[in-house]
């Protein structure tokens, strides 16, 4: 039989570490830095995606090309739509 890792006292919630309660403000420290560079990418596209099209251009992007580089107007982005629609959604949301 396993071993339990947590030791319950008589009259409390089992015990933990300090070491194992710092991993969780580091943990959340990554999580908070991925997704801060994630919002700034977003922001960095957006703002490279209109200073083109302010310039008279059109702005493809690398799904708008097949595997032999031939332009394809009606690309698609890989992965399911409901997932690119939330995910966009999401971003807009703190990008401006």
């Amino acid at each position: 039989m396993a071993q339990c890792k947590y030791e319950r006292s008589k009259d409390g919630p089992p015990s933990v570490s300090a070491a194992q309660l710092a991993l969780l403000p580091r943990g959340l420290t990554l999580v908070c830095l991925w997704f801060g560079w994630q919002v700034n990418q977003a922001n960095q596209r957006r703002k490279a995606v209109a200073w083109i099209q302010q310039m008279g251009r059109i702005a493809v992007y690398d799904y708008h090309f097949d595997d032999d580089g031939n332009y394809n107007p009606d690309g698609k982005p890989k992965g399911p739509k409901w997932l690119q629609d939330y995910y966009n959604r999401f971003l807009a949301q703190f990008s401006g």
